[in-house]
């Protein structure tokens, strides 16, 4: 269950992130016109959507390992 899970989960982030970053489309305009550099304007994008994607694998990988050590026990 946690495998199909956690693909389920992924896609709802990246489409999360894919969203707001279209919404935050102008923002990003003006900054790069106000003279912000493309790597920097890169690195926050790249921020924006690794860091939920990691740490929502990072709760799931818990989940399931916290879930398997209980039905072990058991």
């Amino acid at each position: 269950m946690i495998l199909v899970s956690l693909p389920i989960a992924g896609c709802s982030l990246a489409v999360t992130v894919a969203g707001g970053l279209s919404d935050r489309k102008r923002p990003f305009s003006m900054l790069r016109l106000t003279g912000v550099q493309l790597g920097v304007l890169r690195r926050v994008v790249a921020l924006e959507s690794g860091v939920p994607l990691l740490f929502a694998a990072v709760v799931a990988t818990g989940t399931g390992l916290l879930t398997a050590h209980l039905f072990l026990t058991s």
